[in-house]
């Protein structure tokens, strides 16, 4: 070749069968004519779709070369026209990631003998392998396969029967095995060895060609038909199938005509038959899932869409045999949205789709009309046709929810058990028309149809029946309003009205089996007024509503039954009603008005009242029932009853006796006859007494017959006079009452029923202005002397026109005795009298209170016993008279006290005895002694006035700190006087364990109540009780704490329970050992005595103490008599022991020459002298105080403790404790030093009085520390 070719070339060597022996490659021979025939079929598989499944490769060819090296171009096979879009989809599985893709690939084929053009869809992806299939994973690995799995189906060719449409295996490329298919499967299939099959399974087969059979039937069973359905599901989006000569004479390929082609074309891609290498794919293509949602069936639901199966509906090979049925009701599934879908009928004959599946059923049928108007338009032929398939194997229950059922008004009915339909005739259908729509339209119906809808089972399951009684009284209730009685315009065109009254009655008349009480609660009975003119009304035939035939002969009698209720009935309507219309009679005439009266819910009495009878009707009917009296009463007369007799007691047509002139009528069991003897004011006006004499007309014996009887005095004066003295009497009226009352008292003697009776009502005039009555426990003897003071002119009094029997009002509850109670109630008197802004005349209110007061002292305890309820009240009511405090107190009070004139009166509670008046002059009042001085047993019953109370006292005393003492500069003895009894009162109050609480409570208020000074009004002097200390020197003390002053030092107890310290004093006992000094240093000097070779001895003041700067001579044998610390530094090898250079000088650097000096007297002499020389200027306390010395103390304790001079630190221990030294100033600083000089009793003590008086100890400042 003289040029490179870009491409792929296979070279195949031509090997005789001797070149082969001899071959080191291959022993396989190629002769000219095998090789022919490799490429002839190469050719034809590359013609079957090589392309299709290829990554990379677009084109194909076979060449020829001639011996001149030309070359001859044989066949191709090429991708045409490949968009970039399209070529990526190809290469998506070199990536290796999960995918699926659908693409348009346009293979050109040509070759010396053929050339034509392909259009073709494929559907490849990538998918993963399960998660818990771990053998096809390892074997899928170690193979090198993965799950690519592809669908390609030729859509058009140039060619016609092109072989390239039969189906085939590929693993990329074709392999020789053929499916019958109308697609192409690609797949990684596990392949045979020589590689032109799939490893299928086989009983022989080895374990690694098992897990190849695995992965296989994994590709074919699993991936591939959900390939094929994704790949029908892109064919149905791309709709790219070849319809050219439909498309030629019709550019819109949306028509119904190319639709049905293209589904026709369309279901060719659908497997249908496969071999049995392939029967597990076509099983689980067929196997839809519920929930698969892939758009694969077309449906003309809608006007043409592609669905999926989840919503699909199919039809059965039944259903299809009735063209007229099918059109029917797929018509009516597809316009109630049901997604029928077009399928070959092969498939249907084939049983390929499953039976799980959704497919056209009477129930599916059923439901797809229930509770919808969906029939609406159908004709009626159509309706018939639907209710001949549902009604065919099923049952009327199958109807239930169906707009099924023609109605006279031209519409469809629902069928359900809610509503009802009926089968009538045409006499209540026109009685009823407006109902049209509840009437089954039957015109067109089969008589078959109808008489099955007249069943019991039809009435039952889809509420079809007969119009029968029942209908009648059904419909009747929906035309009607329910009640008795219905106005209406009877010559209107709405029902009800005459014309369909007469109707409906002739219907009646005519309908024997009507009965009628099933009618009866309706209003359809006209009533009349006049004559035969009806009023516009109808009315019930309820029995218990009262109807009577209207009568010409007592007109007014008629009027009076219809006023009242009773309906007036034409006799004309009562050929079937006599059970239901009273005859006119006396005995109907009261039944009528009983009925009324029931109907209403009210009596008799309360009816004909309610309808207000004029005097002229009441007339007419008293004459009535008294000329009809006989039939009326005469218990062998026909219609005579118990409620006869008691409609006439009730009848209120019976004149009764008015003051105001005016007649007025009762019933006459609400009338009396009067009680002989007595003045006519006892029939007042509204009383129930009947005047017999008052109409001459009136039958008093039938009167009697029918309920009046005859009253007592005590009947008549309970029941007819009482309620009129509900309210004040006219005046004009008084005279005749009073004239009338003493008649009732005369006779009261003798009655003691009536005496009650009189004893509980307010029958009494007072002698008061006005007319009021009063019951006789509320008035007052004016012959009591005390009654007659405090009440006089208060109205409380008997009229003066009753008293000449004042021995009976007595009788009957008059006050005439003081006893508990009605002294209380002159005490009240006498408050509500001082509350007056003008008293009345006839005395002035405190000699009345003296009077009261007086007679309290005189008899409490002896005539006067009071219950302690009634003294706790006593005590609350103003009536002691106080004194006037401005003359009995200093000026600086006059400002604060509670000053009152002399006629000011307090309660018992309110006030206080005048010895007490210092304690509680801010708080209350102080009662006149001169005007009162209560007796013994006041005084034993009203404890405020022996003792004021602690919480009175203790709002006094914060009156006088908080207020008074500002106001006080030239009286302050005056006030000190009076604070310091408030103190005492208090602290006995304590000391005798009263009020504690109360007293600790509010002097724990923190407020300044306790003068702690000479001066009231310097409120520096005032202090809260929790700021004061008790036992603390002035200099001891710093705020907030302050020294209890000298005045309130005998009020510790009331002190300290509001709060106040105390210092507590700690106990001890300094030990100090029992031998001197003087007896160390004898025994000492007796040793050097002995010493008599020792040549220190013969010193004399051989040693010089220098002290900062200050020198200090001493003998060094007594130091050392006198202490081992010296003892041990002059005889010991030291310089200080040497006699060479004397006296020897010692520098002292540690202590003061003050305490030096000290110690070397002690040492000398065994006393401690420390004087006010010994102290410096700048200690910080003044002349006389016990701390001024302590410094210089504890300097000598530091000294003692480095001399080791145990006896000199007791005794400076001692000293700083009974010296007062340790206090809560120096407590902390002598316990400090105490600590480090080993001061072991002085530290104890410092321990304890720090913890006795925490509190009030005083921190060190850091310089101290």
């Amino acid at each position: 070749m003289s040029k490179p070719i870009d491409g792929t070339i296979f070279r195949l060597p031509l090997r005789t069968v001797d070149i082969a022996e001899k071959s080191g490659i291959s022993g396989k021979t190629y002769t000219s004519t095998k090789i022919r025939e490799l490429l002839e079929e190469f050719r034809n598989q590359a013609f079957r779709g090589a392309l299709l499944f290829l990554k990379h490769i677009e084109k194909i060819e076979a060449y020829k070369a001639g011996d001149d090296g030309q070359l001859e171009r044989l066949w191709a096979v090429t991708v045409d026209e490949l968009s970039e879009e399209a070529r990526r989809k190809r290469m998506m599985v070199e990536k290796n990631q999960v995918y699926s893709t659908s693409f348009l690939l346009n293979v050109r084929i040509s070759d010396s003998r053929d050339q034509a053009m392909q259009k073709w869809l494929v559907t490849t992806a990538l998918s993963e392998l399960p998660p818990n299939s771990l053998n096809l994973q390892q074997f899928a690995k170690r193979n090198r396969l993965v799950a690519h799995t592809g669908v390609a189906g030729l859509l058009e060719s140039s060619r016609d029967a092109d072989p390239s449409s039969t189906g085939a295996l590929f693993t990329f490329l074709p392999l020789p095995i053929g499916t019958g298919l109308p697609v192409h499967l690609q797949g990684c299939f596990a392949l045979s060895s020589d590689r032109r099959s799939i490893i299928l399974p086989d009983t022989t087969a080895s374990q690694e060609e098992i897990r190849g059979e695995s992965w296989n039937e994994f590709l074919l069973g699993t991936l591939l038909p959900q390939r094929h359905l994704e790949f029908l599901q892109n064919l149905a989006m791309h709709k790219e199938i070849s319809l050219t000569e439909l498309a030629k004479e019709n550019k819109n390929l949306m028509t119904e005509e190319y639709m049905a082609k293209f589904i026709d074309k369309y279901y060719m891609y659908w497997p249908s038959q496969c071999d049995s290498m392939l029967k597990t794919y076509c099983s689980r293509f067929w196997d839809f899932p519920p929930d698969n949602h892939m758009k694969i069936f077309y449906t003309p639901n809608g006007g043409g869409k592609w669905t999926s199966y989840s919503r699909a509906v199919f039809e059965d090979i039944e259903f299809s045999k009735n063209p007229t049925r099918r059109r029917v009701i797929r018509d009516l599934l597809i316009k109630r949205d049901y997604e029928i879908v077009q399928i070959p009928r092969r498939f249907i004959e084939q049983e390929l789709i499953p039976k799980k599946s959704r497919h056209i059923t009477r129930d599916l049928v059923r439901k797809g009309i229930q509770n919808t108007t969906v029939v609406d338009g159908m004709q009626k032929a159509d309706i018939a046709v639907l209710l001949e398939y549902i009604l065919e194997v099923g049952k009327f229950a199958d109807l239930r929810g169906c707009t099924l059922l023609p109605l006279m008004n031209g519409t469809l009915g629902m069928l359900t058990e809610g509503c009802q339909y009926f089968v009538a005739e045409s006499a209540e259908i026109d009685l009823f028309f407006h109902l049209s729509a509840r009437f089954v339209d039957c015109s067109y119906l089969p008589e078959s149809i109808i008489h099955n809808l007249c069943t019991p089972e039809a009435a039952q399951e889809l509420g079809v029946k007969r119009f029968d009684e029942e209908t009648l009284v059904q419909f009747l209730s929906e035309v009607l309003p329910s009640g008795t009685q219905l106005e209406y315009d009877h010559d209107g065109t709405t029902i009800p009205n005459d014309k369909w009254l007469r109707k409906l009655w002739k219907y009646l008349d005519a309908k024997d089996t009507v009965e009628v009480k099933s009618i009866a609660k309706f209003p359809l009975l006209p009533t009349v007024k006049d004559g035969s003119k009806p009023v516009g009304e109808l009315v019930s035939l309820d029995p218990q509503l009262p109807r009577i035939i209207h009568s010409l002969i007592y007109p007014e009698i008629s009027a009076i039954l219809r006023k009242t209720g009773t309906f007036l009935i034409d006799k004309m309507y009562t050929k079937r009603l006599s059970n239901y219309v009273l005859e006119f009679t006396p005995t109907n005439v009261l039944k009528c008005i009983q009925l009324a009266g029931k109907t209403k819910g009210i009596s008799v009495e309360e009816l004909m009242s309610a309808f207000k009878l004029t005097s002229s009707e009441c007339e007419a009917l008293r004459n009535f029932v008294q000329e009809n009296g006989f039939s009326l009463l005469d218990s062998d007369a026909k219609g005579f009853s118990s409620e006869t007799s008691s409609v006439l007691e009730q009848l209120p047509i019976w004149p009764v006796h008015s003051s105001t002139g005016k007649t007025r009528f009762k019933a006459a069991k609400d009338c009396y006859l009067l009680p002989h003897g007595l003045s006519a004011f006892s029939v007042p006006s509204g009383s129930r007494v009947a005047i017999v004499s008052m109409e001459p007309k009136i039958d008093r014996n039938f009167v009697s017959k029918i309920g009046t009887r005859n009253l007592s005095t005590e009947e008549h004066f309970e029941r007819n006079v009482l309620p009129s003295l509900q309210k004040p009497l006219p005046a004009d009226k008084i005279p005749a009452y009073m004239e009338f009352l003493n008649q009732i008292l005369k006779q009261s003697e003798s009655r003691p029923h009536l005496c009650r009776l009189l004893s509980q009502h307010k029958i009494l005039l007072s002698d008061g202005p006005t007319s009021d009555l009063y019951r006789p426990d509320q008035l007052y003897d004016h012959a009591t002397a005390l009654f007659g003071i405090v009440f006089e002119g208060a109205g409380k009094f008997v009229a003066a026109e009753l008293r000449e029997n004042l021995a009976a009002i007595r009788r009957i509850g008059l006050k005439s005795n003081v006893d508990g109670a009605t002294f209380l109630e002159c005490v009240t008197e006498i408050h509500r009298l001082s509350n007056l802004v003008q008293p009345p005349l006839g005395g002035d209110i405190l000699n009345r209170a003296k009077s009261v007061i007086s007679h309290l002292n005189s008899n409490l305890g002896i005539a006067l016993q009071l219950q302690s309820n009634q003294l706790d009240q006593l005590v609350q009511l103003p009536i002691v008279p106080v004194e006037n405090t401005a003359t009995r107190l200093p000026k600086f009070a006059q400002l604060f006290a509670h000053i009152r004139s002399t006629l000011g009166l307090y309660p018992f509670s309110a006030v206080c005895a005048p010895e007490h008046r210092d304690i509680v002059w801010t708080q209350r009042p102080i009662y006149d002694e001169n005007l009162f001085v209560p007796s013994l047993h006041v005084l034993n019953n009203v404890t405020t006035l022996r003792k004021p109370s602690v919480e009175t006292v203790l709002d006094h005393l914060e009156t006088l700190a908080l207020k008074v003492s500002k106001c006080c500069p030239d009286e302050q003895d005056e006030f000190n006087r009076m604070l310091e009894k408030t103190y005492t009162f208090l602290q006995e109050c304590v000391e005798k364990k009263h009020a504690v609480e109360l007293i600790k409570k509010r002097l724990s208020r923190s407020e300044p109540l306790f003068l702690n000074g000479d001066d009231p009004t310097d409120r520096q002097n005032w202090k809260p009780a929790q700021c004061l200390v008790h036992g603390a020197a002035n200099d001891d003390i710093q705020p907030p704490w302050f020294k209890i002053h000298k005045k309130i030092e005998p009020f510790y107890h009331l002190l300290k329970l509001g709060g106040a310290i105390s210092i507590e004093k700690v106990d001890t006992k300094i030990v100090i050992q029992n031998y001197t000094q003087s007896e160390v240093i004898s025994r000492n000097l007796t040793d050097f005595y002995n010493c008599t070779n020792d040549p220190a001895i013969e010193g004399y003041k051989d040693v010089i103490f220098v002290v900062k700067g200050k020198k200090f001579p001493a003998f060094r044998l007594v130091l050392a008599a006198a202490s081992d610390y010296f003892r041990n530094m002059f005889f010991g090898q030291t310089r200080e022991s040497l006699h060479a250079q004397l006296p020897i000088e010692v520098t002292v650097d540690d202590v003061t020459p003050t305490s030096f000096r000290i110690v070397l007297d002690y040492l000398h002499t065994g006393r401690i002298e420390v004087g006010p020389g010994d102290v410096a200027d700048d200690c910080g306390w003044s002349e006389g105080h016990a701390y001024r010395y302590l410094q210089v103390y504890l300097d000598l304790l530091q000294s003692a403790d480095k001399l080791l001079l145990d006896n000199m630190r007791q005794m400076i221990e001692k000293n700083i404790v009974t010296g007062d030294m340790v206090g809560i100033e120096t407590v902390l600083q002598v316990e400090k030093c105490a600590k480090k000089f080993r001061a072991e009793q002085l530290e104890d003590y410092c321990r304890r009085f720090r913890l006795a008086n925490e509190s009030l100890i005083v921190p060190l400042d850091s310089d101290d520390e």
